[in-house]
């Protein structure tokens, strides 16, 4: 990624006064440094919101999700945390997650399908269980904790 220092406009401004440029090409140069500017701008804006964001709703989207019903015959969706790939995407989105430009409640949404699973798990000594229910408390922790900080 290129950056242009403001004092960049300055020596434009001064190449274009020593070699008699006139101000329609030079406003036309100024106009172009600007956009190039503004560019560079929303292009890390852009690659801040795919990694913050986008990616990580992609990678939890591809999770399997499974629907079981209740006792009075309501469905509700669940993970399952014996599958290794629940605790690694938690952990991923737990590392990489920026709550300021993410939909908190989709992503409790999804810590809720997580949770929902525990209804059903029957082995709690697994390794495997063990390791996704720590990833997922410890990103359903850091919501949480978000939410509250916000919500004050």
């Amino acid at each position: 990624m290129k950056y242009i220092h403001s004092n960049s406009f300055i020596y434009i401004l001064q190449i274009c006064k020593i070699h008699y440029i006139p101000s329609d090409i030079s406003h036309i140069i100024f106009k172009h440094f600007i956009n190039l500017s503004a560019q560079i701008i929303i292009d890390s804006w852009y690659n801040h919101i795919l990694i913050h964001n986008i990616n990580l709703v992609q990678i939890i989207s591809h999770l399997s999700l499974y629907m079981t019903y209740d006792n009075f015959g309501m469905p509700y969706y669940y993970y399952n945390l014996y599958d290794k790939k629940i605790g690694i995407t938690f952990n991923i989105c737990y590392k990489y997650m920026d709550f300021k430009i993410c939909d908190i409640d989709w992503w409790i949404q999804r810590v809720t399908y997580a949770f929902n699973s525990l209804n059903i798990c029957v082995d709690v000594n697994n390794d495997n269980f063990i390791y996704n229910y720590n990833a997922v408390s410890n990103f359903s922790n850091s919501v949480y904790i978000y939410r509250y900080l916000n919500n004050m």
